[in-house]
C-alpha cells in the first residue's frame, strides 16, 4: 500500500479514536479549562502607566552648564525630592483623604537595620530617560486608583521644585545686585545675566515650571497574561485529552488481541 495512502488511513484512524471517546476528550478539555479561568481568577491585577515629562524652564544659577547638564541637575533635584518621605508627608497632610503610602513609592528595604535599593521589578515607580531627551515615571500599581494619585504627587513636587528653585533664583539676583551693582554698566554679561534671572521669576508668576507633566497614559493591564494563559491551558488541555484517549484505545486493542 501507498505511504500516502497508509498516513491517510493513519489520519482517519486518529479522528475516528478522537470521536469514538469525544465525552471524554471534552471532559478533560472542559476541565482543564476549568483550572485555567479559575486560576486567573486568582491572579492579582497589576496595571503599568507613564507619566511623560520634559525639562520646562531652567534657573539662572545653571546657566553657565551644558544642555545636557541642565537637564541632568534638574531631574535629580526632582527625584531627590519625588522620594523623599519629609515631602511625601506634607504632600499627605495637605488632604487627609490621601490613601497613598509612602511605601509605595519607597525605593528601599530595610534588611537587618540596613538600607537597600530594592531591584526594579520589585519597584513600583522608576524614573526612565534615554539619548533622545524623552523622560518618563513609570508606575506599577495593582489599583488603577493610585496612578492618579501619584501624577498629583509628581505636580506637587515639581511646584515644590520650582518654589524651591525660585527662592535660590530671589537669593542670587539680590547676590548680583549687591555684588555687581556699580559693574552692571560696565559688564554686559552682568547686565544680561540679571535680566535672565528677572526673566526666569516673571515666567514663573506667570504659571511656568520646573518640568511640563503629561496626564498619565491610559493604564495597561500587563498581569496576569490572560489570553496567553489561556492558550496555555487549552494546549494542555487538547495533549491531556488526546493522551487519554490514545491510551484507552491502545488498552481496547491489547484486551481484544488477548480475546482472539
Amino acid at each position: 500500500m501507498p505511504q500516502s495512502t497508509q498516513n491517510e488511513i493513519d489520519i482517519f484512524d486518529f479522528f475516528r479514536i478522537i470521536a469514538r471517546d469525544w465525552f471524554s476528550f471534552l471532559t478533560i478539555l472542559i476541565g482543564v479549562l476549568s483550572l485555567c479561568f479559575t486560576y486567573i481568577q486568582f491572579q492579582e491585577e497589576e496595571y503599568e502607566a507613564n507619566i511623560s515629562f520634559e525639562i520646562g524652564i531652567t534657573p539662572p544659577f545653571f546657566r553657565d552648564m551644558d544642555i545636557q547638564e541642565q537637564r541632568y541637575s534638574i531631574i535629580r533635584d526632582y527625584k531627590k525630592l519625588f522620594f523623599d518621605e519629609g515631602t511625601f508627608s506634607r504632600w499627605k497632610a495637605s488632604d487627609p483623604s490621601r490613601t497613598l503610602a509612602y511605601d509605595f513609592i519607597q525605593p528601599l528595604d530595610e534588611i537587618n537595620g540596613k538600607l537597600f535599593l530594592r531591584s526594579s521589578a520589585k519597584r513600583n515607580v522608576l524614573f526612565h530617560s534615554n539619548n533622545k531627551n524623552e523622560n518618563e515615571i513609570q508606575l506599577k500599581t495593582k489599583s488603577t486608583d493610585k496612578i492618579y494619585n501619584i501624577f498629583q504627587y509628581a505636580t506637587y513636587v515639581n511646584k515644590t521644585l520650582t518654589a524651591r528653585y525660585t527662592d535660590q533664583t530671589e537669593k542670587y539676583l539680590n547676590d548680583l545686585r549687591a555684588n555687581y551693582a556699580s559693574k552692571m554698566i560696565e559688564n554686559h554679561g552682568i547686565s544680561q545675566l540679571i535680566v535672565y534671572t528677572e526673566i526666569f521669576s516673571e515666567r514663573v508668576k506667570s504659571g511656568a515650571s520646573s518640568l511640563n507633566m503629561q496626564n498619565p497614559t491610559i493604564p495597561v493591564l500587563k498581569k496576569p497574561k490572560k489570553l496567553l494563559i489561556t492558550i496555555v491551558f487549552s494546549v494542555l488541555g487538547l495533549l491531556l485529552g488526546i493522551t487519554f484517549c490514545l491510551m484507552r484505545e491502545a488498552y481496547r486493542r491489547k484486551q481484544a488481541s488477548r480475546d482472539t
